[in-house]
């Protein structure tokens, strides 16, 4: 199941080097490291200075790189891997969805409580303003 959010650019072969995985998803190379000492991704090591990435650790990094820019965790990321990995695609479709109402869901609690925060600091700055004015 490849849902990319974002375009990306083409890459041309079907073993990728970590360089040109980190210009596709404009990345470091310490990020590509560690999704893969997370266990998100591992590509194929020849030596241990060198990793190619498949077609499908592609399509698992454009999932980890979607989820992570809707704030999820690496914890949450690698549960929807396993799933992905274990589930046919319509159920995985299912999951994922879940997954992203979820996260819709604690970032609109986050926004109401920095609202709150929000008006407790005009308040106590304009209580201050008013002090500083008398």
């Amino acid at each position: 199941m490849n849902n990319q959010f974002q375009n990306r650019p083409a890459l041309k072969s079907g073993n990728y080097k970590i360089a040109d995985l980190a210009n596709r998803y404009d990345t470091s190379l310490r990020t590509l490291r560690y999704y893969e000492q997370s266990g998100l991704v591992r590509p194929h090591r020849p030596n241990q200075h060198t990793r190619f990435y498949s077609e499908e650790d592609v399509s698992r990094l454009d999932l980890v790189f979607d989820c992570r820019r809707t704030g999820m965790s690496v914890r949450e990321i690698r549960d929807l891997l396993r799933q992905r990995d274990e589930l046919a695609d319509r159920d995985f479709s299912k999951a994922y969805a879940r997954a992203l109402r979820k996260r819709m869901a604690q970032l609109l609690e986050e926004l109401e409580e920095l609202e709150r925060q929000k008006t407790f600091l005009k308040r106590d700055l304009a209580a201050l303003d008013a002090s500083d004015a008398a």
